[in-house]
């Protein structure tokens, strides 16, 4: 096979000229970080070029090719006749290889082309894309070209995008009515973004600084912006949802897999494509951490103990319980004693319902003693408090700079507050699970803990209608409309004003 590199040439560029084919892949970058249709869509394997179209000639303004088909794909080996139907051997002696591409150590899966001075030359009145673009400049049906080439990528599997018939199959010809208004819909999509270029930049710092790890995030979305809708998600939605985090799709591929493996979600496959649900494990789990992450911990505390003792439970179920426990707040005292503040009302973790830990652990309320040494003494041996405030700390510093900029802007980017909140409840999350919210009475004056829950119901407030706006778009695509979130949903942080 023959890998295609781009020649050596000398090139004299006038301070006049521009780079025409690297404007055009800048575009494309900007179309995938802001239309979430198109958000699959990984740039480094798109190879954008030009070639000779003459502006009076019959012919295509640009063209998508696809170079990555598997020789599995029968239109690798084969083609189809047109008057039989028939599928034939291109030749006895003849097999057909696309050529291999790279650009630096990237293979090139796609490339697409343009027709120059044709594509440049467009002009809506003498093109059928005037009916939906009445009235705008002509530099939108260069716009409509770009995205109608880019949305021939199909999202699923390597070749061209094929349409759904209504009757379930596909059609040969993608170029229908129903792809013009779908393309059409992307441009005004896009057209209406108004991305803040300072988050944006701070978005690509933070991903670059901390890079989270596929399955952790795709927890976070799940608990965060899915549970509330259902629980139920086309794979396909979400590898569009989470292509913005720097998430491929093969890692949510491998992620969502692990996932259905360790409990947490259940597969439906539907033809070619896949639904993933939570089971109901997974909705337990979701239900546990809801109210440590979205409520604000209670502030009197009557000085009782909730405290569980594991010592008979099998040592192979012991350091789930452990995890369980440490997550629902419970400091360790030792290889099987666990304790909490008790809280009025707070459900005890439902692992200890599960099989084989159930009606093994020992669960009591303790109370000090007069004349005895007091339980909370035993707190800084049982948490981390020291830790837990530099983590606090940290999170207030990273997060406090960009949530200023969305209060003083007035308009927010839907793709942004979701993103932007994405990251907030994650990296939220991730101290939380080490946090076991005690009562004020037994931490440090200088706690940071209620400002980094203050940061986070200010923003929750702030961008949630937008956040869930993106959220409809990204995943109401296919026809299906988006369920609403519960009432669950809007009372997260005392309460949110309900999306219209």
């Amino acid at each position: 096979m023959e890998t295609l590199a781009a020649p050596a040439v000398r090139v004299c560029v006038s301070e006049h000229m521009i780079n025409y084919t690297e404007r055009i892949s800048e575009l494309m970058d900007d179309i995938v970080s802001r239309v979430p249709r198109l958000s699959f869509i990984d740039m480094s394997r798109v190879l954008v070029f030009a070639r000779a179209g003459r502006t009076d000639a019959e012919g295509a303004y640009a063209t998508c090719h696809c170079i990555c088909l598997p020789p599995s794909e029968p239109g690798y080996y084969f083609w189809r006749d047109r008057s039989s139907g028939r599928v034939t051997r291109r030749s006895e002696w003849f097999v057909t290889q696309s050529p291999a591409v790279k650009l630096g150590a990237a293979s090139v899966e796609y490339m697409i082309s343009f027709a120059l001075p044709r594509f440049c030359d467009q002009r809506l009145a003498r093109s059928r894309k005037q009916v939906h673009y009445n009235g705008q400049p002509d530099w939108i049906a260069k716009l409509d070209t770009i995205v109608h080439e880019m949305y021939h990528i199909d999202p699923e599997r390597p070749g061209i995008r094929r349409m759904e018939k209504a009757d379930g199959t596909y059609s040969a010809n993608c170029h229908g009515q129903r792809f013009f208004e779908d393309v059409v819909e992307m441009v005004h999509q896009y057209l209406a973004t108004r991305p803040d270029p300072a988050v944006t930049r701070w978005v690509q710092r933070t991903l670059a600084a901390e890079p989270p790890r596929a399955k952790s995030l795709i927890v976070t979305v799940w608990g965060d912006a899915l549970a509330p809708h259902g629980g139920a998600v086309w794979l396909t939605g979400l590898i569009r949802l989470m292509a913005p985090f720097g998430i491929n799709e093969r890692s949510v591929r491998t992620s969502v897999f692990r996932l259905a493996q360790e409990g947490w979600l259940a597969r439906a496959a539907h033809g070619r494509v896949s639904r993933y649900r939570l089971t109901r494990d997974g909705a337990r789990r979701f239900d546990d951490a809801h109210g440590r992450i979205y409520e604000r911990p209670a502030d009197e505390w009557h000085g009782q103990w909730e405290l569980v003792l594991a010592d008979a439970v099998p040592a192979a179920r012991r350091a789930a319980l452990r995890e369980e426990l440490a997550w629902a707040g419970f400091g360790e005292l030792g290889a099987a004693a666990f304790l909490r503040p008790s809280e009025p009302g707070r459900a005890l973790p439902s692992v200890l319902d599960v099989a084989g830990i159930g009606g093994r652990a020992v669960v009591a309320l303790a109370t000090d003693l007069p004349g005895q040494r007091p339980v909370s003494d035993v707190v800084e041996a049982a948490w981390d408090l020291r830790a837990l405030a530099a983590d606090y700390r940290r999170f207030l510093g990273r997060f406090g700079a960009v949530i200023e900029r969305f209060r003083a802007r007035g308009e927010h980017d839907p793709a942004q507050c979701f993103i932007v909140r994405t990251l907030l409840i994650h990296a939220y999350r991730r101290v939380l699970l080490r946090d076991p919210l005690l009562p004020a009475s037994l931490l440090p004056l200088d706690w940071p803990g209620a400002a980094a829950y203050g940061l986070c119901r200010d923003f929750y407030r702030l961008t949630h209608r937008s956040a869930e706006r993106h959220l409809r778009a990204t995943l109401a695509v296919d026809g299906a409309k988006w369920p609403s979130a519960g009432a669950a949903f809007y009372a997260r942080f005392g309460g949110l004003a309900k999306t219209p």
